[in-house]
């Protein structure tokens, strides 16, 4: 498991690379590529808690 990992870390990282790059031609600005990059990597698990958390509310409502 830790093979794997490290291998899809050492793959991301340049991936991330160019996204942050071409992110930052799109907005002009390295400091708003830096914000866009931190709400969507907020937001995208945030929204995925929140639905795991009312599926949980939903079946465990039903439960009773």
């Amino acid at each position: 498991m830790p093979i794997i990992l490290g291998f899809l870390a050492g793959v991301g990282l340049p991936i991330q690379t160019s996204v942050n790059t071409r992110l930052r031609k799109k907005v002009g600005s390295p400091f708003n590529a830096a914000l866009v990059s931190f709400l969507v990597g907020l937001l995208f698990p945030s929204s995925s808690l929140r639905k795991k958390q009312l599926t949980v509310r939903r079946y465990s409502a039903s439960s009773s």
